[in-house]
């Protein structure tokens, strides 16, 4: 007993665990048992709560990776869509351009109109130029054929190219009445005939006149507007021409 009691403490507790009774080893496992298992449940529940954690950390980085590619994707698309938008606005505007108004592009009524009926009158002047030439001595009548087929060559190719480029389809031949009215001169002959082809040509271009003036009060393309604008001053010289010789 003396032996114990001048022990450290440290070393009364080792030398009391010595001594102890199997009974009351026991009772001191089974004491401190429950804190031994409560610790491992908390260890074992901070690690699931840390992999939780984690897992809700990774899951959380991969939604806003996500949401920043679905956002960078959106807005790629929106730029394509603007560059593209773009472009056609671009390509409209030089198509306007070029045609000078966007009513040019497509011919209307009024303007085909006139491009169809001023075709037929080329042609006509051009076959009556040719019918003077072959049956008229006269050198005025002759000299007034030439010119009208040279000129009505050069005013129709004009026309054509605005036909195609508005793809309005022209006929081939002169109308009917006008088919008729030179049959009609050429069965005169001499000076009657020269006279009838005279005013047969009087009466086409104040028609051919006419026609224009209505095109640039109603029609609506640029181009067949000019057209009729240009063929005017030459369709007023031709109709003096004419009536001087008769």
């Amino acid at each position: 007993m003396r032996t114990a009691r001048n022990l450290a403490p440290a070393g009364l507790a080792a030398v009391l665990a010595l001594t102890m009774t199997p009974a009351a080893a026991q009772a001191q496992t089974r004491a401190t048992a429950p804190t031994l298992a409560q610790g491992v449940v908390q260890t074992q529940a901070i690690t699931h709560a840390q992999a939780v954690s984690g897992t809700q950390s990774v899951s959380q980085a991969q939604n806003v990776s996500q949401a920043q590619n679905v956002s960078q994707a959106q807005s790629v698309s929106q730029a394509q869509g603007i560059s593209q938008a773009q472009g056609v606005s671009q390509a409209v505007w030089r198509t306007d351009a070029a045609a000078g108004t966007s009513a040019a592009v497509h011919a209307a009524p009024q303007d085909v109109a006139y491009l169809r009926a001023a075709h037929r009158g080329h042609l006509a002047e051009i076959a009556a130029g040719k019918a003077a030439l072959r049956k008229s001595r006269d050198r005025d009548v002759r000299g007034l054929a030439w010119r009208l087929i040279r000129d009505h060559r050069k005013l129709d190719a004009r026309l054509r190219g605005v036909a195609d480029r508005l793809d309005v389809r022209i006929p081939g031949s002169p109308s009917a009445e006008q088919r008729r009215d030179l049959r009609a001169v050429l069965s005169r002959s001499g000076h009657r005939f020269d006279r009838a082809w005279l005013r047969l040509q009087v009466d086409a271009h104040e028609h051919a006149l006419w026609l224009g003036q209505r095109e640039l009060r109603r029609g609506h393309s640029k181009w067949v507007k000019d057209l009729a604008r240009d063929s005017a001053p030459v369709i007023r010289h031709h109709l003096r021409a004419v009536r001087a010789e008769l």
